[in-house]
């Protein structure tokens, strides 16, 4: 009997439970015990960790159907912060104001555009310059052509017009200052004279866009291109309608 007691086998234990491949439904739920929710914790995903942190500091292994509540509050509250919320859209960028080009010191928009948009016209001789200068900066060929009245202009204004463009298309202008103001030979006529500063404009030769035709503009010694001063006088005319516009010039210099 005891040489029998001796070959007994042994019952052979039990195989380890499967590992779980994805969340138990009641995971969270009133059912769940401390030790599924540590094994859940261990064999959960990557993105249930954070919610497992979570109920640990919410006590889930003592209190599961209450946690899990508590868990579904911070939730509701987190996105009303707007943790998880869609962003918001950012605020529109404001314009930003640019200074005319008159030399005026004031915002484009309040001072030489209503001239250029025929909104306004000009009060006075100085303006009328001035408004002249912003426009061959600003590329306003049209206007240019409207404010002159130069004999050269009215005989050829088609000659003239591609004079004009090929002038704000290849000349950078900045820097007008007002020297001198004197009336002419009535009321309805002023002399001014005047400086500005010109350089011609390079475009380089690039893959994607060509070089327009033109000669490269002179250089300094230390390679920067050449800037021009210039000083005109001009004479301005009040016609009927109370527009000022150019009747005549004269470049004084040129260096």
């Amino acid at each position: 009997a005891t040489a029998a007691a001796k070959t007994t086998h042994r019952p052979a234990s039990p195989a380890p439970p499967a590992r779980p491949s994805r969340v138990p439904r009641a995971a969270f739920g009133s059912k769940s015990s401390p030790r599924a929710c540590a094994k859940f914790i261990v064999l959960a995903p990557r993105r249930w960790r954070r919610i497992t942190m979570l109920s640990r500091r919410v006590g889930l292994s003592a209190r599961p159907a209450a946690a899990s509540a508590r868990l579904r509050s911070l939730s509701v509250a987190a996105a009303a912060k707007g943790f998880g919320a869609n962003p918001k859209a950012p605020p529109a960028k404001s314009k930003v104001l640019q200074t005319c080009t008159c030399g005026s010191k004031a915002v484009y928009r309040e001072c030489c555009e209503p001239f250029h948009n025929r909104k306004a016209s000009p009060g006075s001789a100085e303006e009328a310059l001035r408004s002249r200068f912003s426009a061959i900066c600003k590329g306003e060929v049209d206007y240019l052509l409207s404010t002159d009245h130069r004999p050269k202009t009215l005989e050829d204004p088609e000659q003239m017009k591609r004079d004009m463009t090929y002038t704000v298309k290849n000349f950078k202008y900045s820097g007008l200052k007002i020297l001198e103001q004197e009336p002419g030979s009535s009321d309805a006529e002023q002399k001014i004279k005047f400086q500005y500063k010109s350089r011609k404009e390079f475009k380089e030769k690039t893959r994607f866009k060509v070089k327009e035709k033109g000669e490269e503009p002179e250089k300094n010694i230390d390679g920067s291109y050449r800037i021009y001063t210039t000083v005109e006088r001009s004479l301005f005319k009040k016609e009927d309608d109370s527009q000022w516009v150019l009747a005549d010039s004269e470049v004084l210099s040129h260096e």
